[in-house]
Parts: structure tokens; C-alpha cells; sequence
């Protein structure tokens, strides 16, 4: 309680102080003011951490889960405001240092405009006085003054360009005007990772980029976390708040090139050769070498598939048309068969097929087109046999009342994946679904080993029990005995017992059973009564034995007397033995 109280503490604390922050920034206080309430911030929230750690030491697994929930709020919430000081510091330095380029436009222009002035009046009056000398000289004194006075002029008129252009050196945005942009553009994005290596170069490089230039490693963790999804998120969830180690963790798992190497390969492997006319299909295998070297190259390793090898495995994928043209253009311009080269003819070829069968050029013949007017539902829901987003299909009531077999034949009549139920498409499939999982399902004591959902799963078949009996019409002796069974927990009453040779399975009445308390396993029977009339019913397989007469195998149906005509009587399975005074206790497995 101790560990509890001091928790609650530094978290009032945290409380106030965050309070007090909203308060600065909703009422547009200065940024010093604003940094050092965000300082006292962090300062809590750490304090509030090292009480929560030290509590939860103390408590058991219940009490940590609700513990570390509330810890989880507590840390969304900080992280929040956090980002928004931050954000109202950024912008107040982004307006103050857009008000300092203006005041220095401002001071330049009027600088600018005073020199030119002073320009302009000096080469007036230097003019205004040379003239009076030029009228008291000789002619060839006055040619002298006139170039002297073209060559003064000419000196002194370009001075304010001169100026100006020391100006500008001094001052280089003096002769722009600063305006802000009237758009409100949406701020990036924080990148996403899900687990596929081919974009995990590509993430670590804007991620680091974006965050590690403006967070400190604490938060980095944060942002990091929640720019994973998936397999990655879990795999740093026990490595804390180390920022490094995370990074570390990850680089092993997704960063090794070999492995990244070897699933590009696999992409270009297992693409589908074409077919002569595919021209859409030839764009993406251009598009998927292009991006498949430009990945290669970013790790260091272009010469995976800089190599005979890939090349071969290129133009196998290519048809018969297209390996003649590629063909033929080696021996054209007598270039070398490398994989630099046929990239850059796939590009050329996929730019041509492009043109060739845009719109505006392939109108070759005419054809009659057929509009029909609908409306077309085009909303993807969450649950495609309802038609509805309020749950998702494996947990659609209608799927779970149907029998296995039906779940699978809708299922495939749908195209919907085995794996998440969800409709397939070009971009999922049931060989790469994220949710792909063995099957947990029994079949004969072990697990299935098929790759499919539970729901899917086909039940074993039932337990077909026959019952034989003979239809006839005479009533005879039949051989009834009288013993005490014993059932569980210590229970035990006399029952009478009817011993039928023929009959292939041992029954006892719903009532006796529950005096005896038995307990077992279910099964579906089917019982031949009295007159041919036969019966499926949902039962239990139980066990029991006598004290002095016999041991049997039971079983226990539920609901309903078995046989309307004989109200007190069960019919055995086996005589094991007569035992007159030991007690003999036997238990047999039924599978």
C-alpha cells in the first residue's frame, strides 16, 4: 500500500504540472516559459515510472496486467502533450525568425532607397558646377571639360547599382519578400513496418530521419513502438526503453542483407513466366526487377543479381516473342548481355507497350458497347456473409451454426481465405495471410496438420454404436439378477441387471446413473427398440462396477428412458467374473 500511495503521489504531481502546461499553451506564453514547464513535466512523469516499477514487484499476474494498463494511459497521455510543446515551440521560432526577416527587409529597402537618393543629388550638383566653368574657357578647354564631364558623369550615375549590389551581398534576402503560404499542408506521416524485409531499409532510413533529429532516445522508443505492426512490435516488447538495443534487435532480424538477398530472389522465382500478349503482366515483371536491384542496391548487395544467373532466370520469365526482340537487339547494337542492359530494355519496350495501347491510339475497329445502369455496392464490409461491419466473419453467428463441411464448401464457393476467412484478392492470398496458423484441432489425440482456421476444422466422425435385438411377439423369461453397483464418490444402490448374450452395448437409466453421480464422455448411439424403431440420441459413455456380482462398462443416456416397457433395467456389455466375497475394482479406456 505503501508503494501505492507514493505511485498516486507523483502522479497527482504530474497531474498539476501537465495542467499548468495545457494552460501556457492555450494562453500563448513565451517559449522559455514553455520549455521549462515542459522540463517539469518530464521530470514527473520519470518519477511516476520509477514508483510504478517499484509497485509492481509486489503484485501478482492479475493485478499487473490492470497495473500496466494503467501505466499505458498515463504514458499515451504525456507522450501527447509532449508533442503538442513541442510542436507550440517550433512554431513560435518559425514565426520569430519570419518576423526578423522582415524587419531586416524592411531596414534594407529603406537603406537602399536613402543611398539612391544621395546618388542621385550628388552627380546633380557635381554637374551644376562644372557647367560655369566650361563657359569661361577656351574651345579646346571646353572639349577636355566635356569628355571630363561625360567620363564624371558616366562614374558617378552607376554608383547606386553598386550599392545596391553591396547591399544585396550583405543582405541576400533583401530583394524577396518574405509572404506566408496561405495552404495548410498535412503533416507527414509517421513511416509503418509490418515485417517484410523488403521495406525495412526503406524505414529505418526516414524513421531515423525523421526522429532521431528531434526526440531524445526515450522518446524515439515510444515513437518507435508505434510505428510497428505485427511480428516486430512483439519482438521488442521485452527489450524496455533501450532505444539502441531495439534497433540492434531489429537489424539482426530484418537488416541482414543474405536475407533480404534471398527473398528478392525467391519474388522473381516464383513469378509466373508470361504468355505472348501479356502486355500488362510484362510491366509488372519490369517494374519488380526494377525494384527488386533498387532494394539490392540500397543494402550494399547489387551484385546478387548482377550475375549470369539472375539474368537467365530473367528471360525465362519472359515469353518466346520477347526473348526474339530482346535477341535481336543485342545483335542490332552489338551490346553484351548483361543485366544493366536488359533492364534498360525492358524499360523501353514496357514505355512502348504503354503508348501503343493507350486509349487515344488503339481505336482499330469499332465496337458496340452495352451500358447497363445499376448501382454498384462498393463498401467493403467486415462480414461478407452478413453484409454488415459490426463483427468480423470467424465471428459471424451464421458461420459458427453451420457444420464443418458447409463452413468449407462456403468458403471455397466465396474464394474466401482458409486462413482468416476473409475474401482473397491479388495482394491476399492463403499461402502469404499474415494469420496463416497450423490448425489447433485433435485428429486421433494429436494435432491437425493442416494450415487452416478452426472453424474449418472437420469434427471426427461419431462413435456408431448398433444395438441388436430380436422382434418378438412372445413374452418370455428373461434372465434379471439383482446387485449393488457401485458408482463415484461412494455412492452405491441395488439395481436390477439384465444379462442379454447378444446385445453389442451395456445401457443404464438416466436415473440410476445420477444416484450413482457418474460421470463420462460424450457419444451419439443409435438404438434398435423394441419393434425395429430406431433411435439416435446423444449420450455419455460412463463406467461403473459391482461389489458382488459383476464389472461393466455403461452407458449413460441422457434426458429420456431407454426402454418404456421395463422401467428398472440395464443390459451388460461383458461377465467378467463371479466374485462372491472380494471386491474387485477395473477400469477400462474407451477410445
Amino acid at each position: 500500500m505503501d508503494a501505492k500511495k507514493a505511485r498516486r503521489n507523483a502522479k497527482s504531481s504530474l497531474t498539476r504540472r501537465s495542467n499548468n502546461l495545457y494552460s501556457m499553451i492555450e494562453n500563448n506564453r513565451p517559449v522559455e516559459e514553455i520549455t521549462e514547464a515542459l522540463e517539469l513535466v518530464e521530470i514527473d512523469y520519470k518519477t511516476v515510472v520509477e514508483k510504478h516499477e517499484a509497485l509492481v514487484e509486489k503484485v501478482d499476474d492479475e493485478e499487473f496486467d490492470k497495473e500496466e494498463k494503467w501505466i499505458e494511459d498515463c504514458r499515451e497521455k504525456t507522450l501527447i502533450l509532449k508533442f503538442r510543446a513541442k510542436d507550440y515551440i517550433l512554431k513560435s521560432k518559425q514565426e520569430q525568425v519570419t518576423q526578423d526577416t522582415c524587419a531586416e527587409n524592411d531596414i534594407a529597402k529603406k537603406t537602399q532607397e536613402t543611398q539612391e537618393n544621395n546618388g542621385e543629388n550628388t552627380n546633380t550638383d557635381i554637374i551644376e558646377n562644372q557647367i560655369p566653368e566650361q563657359n569661361t574657357d577656351s574651345n579646346s578647354q571646353d572639349v577636355e571639360l566635356t569628355e571630363e564631364t561625360e567620363q564624371t558623369v558616366q562614374e558617378l550615375t552607376p554608383q547606386p547599382a553598386v550599392q545596391q549590389m553591396d547591399n544585396n551581398a550583405e543582405s541576400p534576402t533583401s530583394n524577396k519578400e518574405v509572404k506566408s503560404c496561405a495552404f495548410k499542408v498535412e503533416k507527414p506521416k509517421l513511416p509503418k513496418f509490418s515485417g517484410d524485409v523488403r521495406d525495412y531499409v526503406i524505414f529505418r532510413g526516414d524513421f531515423k530521419h525523421v526522429v532521431e533529429s528531434q526526440y531524445s532516445d526515450r522518446d524515439a522508443i515510444t515513437i518507435l513502438r508505434a510505428s510497428l505492426q505485427g511480428k516486430p512490435l512483439e519482438l521488442i516488447k521485452g527489450i524496455g526503453c533501450d532505444y539502441k538495443a531495439a534497433w540492434e534487435y531489429l537489424d539482426s532480424i530484418y537488416g541482414d542483407p543474405r536475407f533480404i538477398a534471398d527473398t528478392i530472389t525467391q519474388d522473381i522465382s516464383k513469378f509466373k513466366a508470361l504468355q505472348d500478349g501479356e502486355d500488362a503482366r510484362f510491366c509488372e515483371l519490369v517494374h519488380l526487377v526494377n525494384r527488386s536491384y533498387n532494394t539490392l542496391k540500397e543494402v550494399g548487395r547489387p551484385n546478387d543479381m548482377n550475375n549470369n544467373h539472375m539474368l537467365a532466370l530473367i528471360e525465362q520469365k519472359m515469353s518466346s516473342d520477347d526473348r526474339k526482340v530482346w535477341a535481336r537487339d543485342l545483335e542490332r547494337e552489338k551490346k553484351e548481355a548483361t543485366l544493366e542492359n536488359i533492364m534498360k530494355w525492358m524499360t523501353t519496350e514496357m514505355k512502348s507497350r504503354m503508348r501503343a495501347s493507350a486509349p487515344l491510339r488503339n481505336q482499330g475497329r469499332t465496337r458496340w458497347n452495352v451500358n447497363h445502369v445499376g448501382h454498384e455496392e462498393h463498401e467493403r464490409h467486415k462480414c461478407w456473409l452478413c453484409k454488415t461491419s459490426t463483427h468480423w466473419v470467424d465471428q459471424c453467428s451464421k458461420l459458427e451454426g453451420m457444420s464443418p463441411e458447409n463452413r468449407m464448401k462456403l468458403i471455397r464457393e466465396n474464394r474466401a481465405c482458409f486462413s482468416c476467412l476473409k475474401k482473397t484478392s491479388k495482394n491476399h492470398k492463403a499461402a502469404t495471410c499474415s494469420r496463416r496458423r497450423q490448425c489447433t484441432g485433435k485428429v486421433n489425440g494429436q494435432q491437425c496438420k493442416s494450415y487452416h482456421h478452426p472453424l474449418l476444422h472437420e469434427s471426427s466422425p461419431p462413435s456408431q454404436v448398433g444395438v441388436a435385438s430380436v422382434n418378438n411377439g412372445k413374452e418370455s423369461m428373461l434372465p434379471v439378477i439383482q446387485a449393488e453397483v457401485l458408482g463415484q464418490e461412494g455412492k452405491r444402490r441395488k439395481a436390477n441387471i439384465l444379462l442379454d448374450s447378444g446385445a453389442q452395448v451395456s445401457l443404464i437409466r438416466n436415473s440410476v446413473a445420477k444416484d450413482l453421480r457418474l460421470k463420462g464422455k460424450d457419444a451419439d448411439v443409435t438404438i434398435t427398440k423394441v419393434g425395429g424403431e430406431e433411435e439416435e440420441i446423444h449420450t455419455k459413455l460412463v463406467y461403473c462396477h459391482s461389489r458382488t456380482i459383476v464389472f461393466i462398462i455403461l452407458l449413460l443416456l441422457e434426458y429420456r428412458p431407454l426402454v418404456t416397457m421395463s422401467p428398472q433395467l440395464m443390459l451388460v456389455k461383458s461377465v467378467r467374473n463371479w466374485v462372491s466375497k472380494e471386491e474387485r475394482l477395473f477400469e477400462e479406456t474407451v477410445q
